[in-house]
Order: C-alpha cells, then sequence, then structure tokens
C-alpha cells in the first residue's frame, strides 16, 4: 500500500497490486514526463507540491520514485477544480476564463484575486471582501474544502463593484482612463473632455461593476457622440 499526505483530502491510500507498470523510460532512453518531473522536484528541494485534484491519482507512482531516488516525499495538496453553473469543470474552450479577457473588461486584480481566493477557502468571522494581508496571515492549505468549487460570475461582478466603490475618486479616474482615452475608447482622444468626467466621476463609481461600464455613463459628454 502507498499512502501519500496531502493537507486537503488527508491520507488516501492505494494498493500497489492495482497501479499499472508505469513507464518512466522511452525507447530512446530520454525519460518520460512523470520520472523528470520528479528529478526536478528532488533537485530543486520540493517540499509541497500543489496542484489540481485530476493528478491525485499520479502521487503514488510519483511518491514510488521518489521514495526510489531516496528522498523525502513532498507534502501533497490537491485543490479543488473550479466550476461552471452546469457543475461541469471549466474548460478554456467552453467557458470564459482566460484572465486578460477579464481585465479587458474591466475586472480589478485585487477583486479577482480576493474572489478566487475564496473559492474553496474561508476567512474567520464571515468575511467576503478581505484585504490582502489579511488573506496572507489566515490562509491554511489545510483549510482549503476538497469539494469543486462554483465559479459564478455574478459574484465576481458583485466583488470587483465592492472594490471599484472602495476606490478613491482619484484611482477611480486614473483607473478608467485605458476605456476614455485609450485603445478601446469608441471616441478620437481629442473629443474626451477630462473635465466633464470628473463631474460626474463620483456618482458613475456608485453605479460601475466592471470599469468597462463607463463609456455609456460618460457619453453624452462627448460632443459628437451627445449629437448622435
Amino acid at each position: 500500500m502507498t499512502t501519500v499526505v496531502d493537507l486537503v483530502r488527508g491520507k488516501p491510500t492505494f494498493e500497489n497490486g492495482l497501479i499499472e507498470d508505469f513507464v518512466i523510460e522511452r525507447g530512446d532512453g530520454s525519460p518520460v514526463f512523470l520520472l523528470a518531473n520528479v528529478v526536478d522536484d528532488v533537485v530543486m528541494g520540493i517540499t509541497h507540491v500543489v496542484r489540481a485534484e485530476e493528478h491525485l491519482p499520479n502521487a503514488p507512482k510519483q511518491q514510488m520514485l521518489w521514495e526510489a531516488l531516496g528522498a523525502q516525499p513532498p507534502i501533497w495538496v490537491h485543490a479543488p477544480i473550479l466550476v461552471n453553473e452546469k457543475r461541469q469543470k471549466l474548460s478554456k474552450r467552453r467557458d470564459r476564463v482566460a484572465l486578460e479577457d477579464f481585465r479587458a473588461e474591466g475586472y480589478l486584480a485585487d477583486a479577482m484575486r480576493n474572489y478566487l481566493m475564496l473559492r474553496g477557502w474561508a476567512p474567520a468571522g464571515d468575511r467576503e471582501i478581505v484585504p490582502w494581508e489579511d488573506i496572507v496571515a489566515e490562509f491554511r492549505l489545510e483549510e482549503v474544502n476538497p469539494s469543486p468549487a462554483f465559479f459564478d460570475v455574478a459574484k465576481l461582478r458583485a466583488f470587483n463593484g465592492d472594490y471599484i466603490r472602495a476606490m478613491s475618486v482619484e484611482e477611480f479616474i486614473q483607473s478608467c482612463q485605458p476605456w476614455l482615452r485609450g485603445e478601446s475608447a469608441p471616441w478620437p482622444g481629442q473629443q474626451y473632455d477630462d473635465g466633464a468626467f470628473a463631474a460626474v466621476a463620483e456618482l458613475a463609481q456608485t453605479r460601475m461593476a466592471v470599469l468597462s461600464e463607463v463609456v455609456p455613463m460618460v457619453d453624452f459628454s462627448v460632443p459628437d457622440r451627445a449629437r448622435g
């Protein structure tokens, strides 16, 4: 029997007789990934291996290789997968998962980071909006829930709106500039009026969930757009 110590899943045990004779070397003598990965981790002194739960079946094989090399196996952490509203594993071919797409829509990095940290873990006190410093201080791998975590875009929007409203007006105005003056702006840069936006920025800030929503908020203040 091979038992792996997993901070999220306890101590899953695998019957050695049910593990296939896995290949570690190709016909040309080069190592396959399974062996190369273990050797690399041993050489680098890796103490914890953190990855998605679907890799758990590989853990006993890799642990055998660690032990065969005379090395202390790492602490394993097989984190829960993220699922969509149909409780299907998130897929880059089916679901919106690219961070650059969320960034282009106006999701803030701090809001995204806060939201993702709460997929499978919760801080003390039933809090949701948690400063990064508190997350760093409180997070423990042992407290991660092993069940699949729902990636709820509506909830993420709410998080992002909270972070937008927590900005100072000056920070908000600066953060909106890529949508007002950059390549994403729907009008020539010379038509945009800083003063007109500054006059409505505080009100607009209370009504937005993502920064790209600033465009219709100030559209009326751009001369040609207003006439259209």
